[in-house]
């Protein structure tokens, strides 16, 4: 179990982050995006339950990014974890899961960023070990790979639970299936726990990005289908099909998926 957090407003943040605390105490992260210049402007992992103070300084987390607070148009992330998949001790599972340009784990500066809440099936982590030629065992790092490799149409076929947020290109997607729920309020303050009917459930089996600058009316490399794709068209495309005329929209539905196994059908 783990929580996705985020907020324009650091005060915001820190409420929900001790409202989210009970999901995961094992690690966390916070990252700061800047999403006019769509890029991560600084990020921490730590082992542990979250702690906004610095051990060695006893400085709060958010001094320490005091430069890149200045910056006019930051998203404050924040990820809790509770390994679903073992507790390995291991920084380069602390979410986010990054990669780099070829697909390549990293811990940080890479091109796409995926946090993750819910775990994969034994099947579907055998299915894509074998489809990506991968010996990694975490699913996170598996399903971003799979997304990465093809696109946001894989999320169809992958048994388990999932609610993301992924940082692709500068450009951040939301989207869980129906096993996991993700809230948001009007003033784009997300979280895994509902905080008050202000927040409500993010529609599941949609993709939609998140696009906090208004000013901002560049569609290029959505990453729709996987890497090396033109998306321009697909996305336009989408756009038109949900009556989206520019991005001040904010929260746009790029595309759907469907639920591989919902067990609580009946």
């Amino acid at each position: 179990m783990c929580s996705i957090i985020g907020s324009v407003n650091f005060s915001v943040l820190t409420d929900l982050i001790n409202k989210n605390q009970f999901r995961g105490t094992f690690s966390f992260s916070l990252t700061l995006f800047d999403f006019v210049n769509k890029i991560i402007c600084s990020q921490t992992r730590q082992f542990g339950e979250f702690d906004l103070k610095d051990e060695e300084t006893d400085d709060i987390i958010g001094d320490m990014f005091e430069e890149c607070r200045k910056v006019d148009g930051l998203y404050y992330i924040a990820h809790v974890q509770a390994p679903t998949g073992g507790l390995v001790e291991d920084v380069r599972r602390i979410h986010p899961s990054t990669l780099d340009s070829d697909c390549k784990p990293r811990i940080v500066y890479g091109i796409s960023h995926l946090y993750h809440n819910g775990i994969l099936k034994e099947d579907t982590i055998k299915f894509l070990q074998q489809e990506l030629n991968s010996d990694s065992t975490w699913d996170t790092e598996l399903l971003h790979q799979a997304i990465r490799k093809y696109g946001f149409s894989i999320l169809s076929k992958l048994d388990g639970s999932f609610g993301c947020l992924m940082i692709w290109d500068g450009v951040i997607y939301i989207f869980t299936n129906e096993l996991v729920t993700l809230y948001m309020n009007n003033n784009f303050d997300l979280s895994s726990v509902k905080i008050n009917d202000q927040y409500e459930r993010i529609q599941p089996n949609i993709v939609y990005m998140l696009n906090l600058d208004e000013d901002d009316d560049e569609f290029d490399n959505l990453g729709l289908d996987g890497d090396g794709f033109n998306n321009d068209d697909i996305v336009k495309k989408s756009m038109i099909e949900n009556n989206v005329e520019t991005v001040e929209a904010k929260l746009i539905q790029v595309t759907q998926f469907e639920t591989f196994n919902n067990p609580y059908y009946y």
